[in-house]
């Protein structure tokens, strides 16, 4: 089972009560397509919702969501 699977098998786990559920949901699409791990893509997509336009980051993976940017 890859990471995206088992993240996967995570949220769709009905004894498990995910906060921000939308936000974990986007962030594994993410992490699926755009190069980034999991963990960036989801604290990106909480950010998001809390009204950041961007977070700044070093990390070059995370930098290719457009929710980052390299200072």
């Amino acid at each position: 089972m890859t990471g995206g699977e088992t993240i996967e098998s995570l949220l769709r786990t009905a004894e498990l009560e995910i906060d921000a559920v939308e936000a974990a949901w986007s962030a594994l699409t993410a992490y699926r397509t755009g190069g980034a791990d999991f963990s960036d893509a989801l604290v990106s997509r909480l950010n998001r919702g809390a009204g950041c336009s961007a977070t700044a980051t070093f990390d070059t993976g995370a930098a290719k969501l457009d929710d980052f940017f390299t200072p």
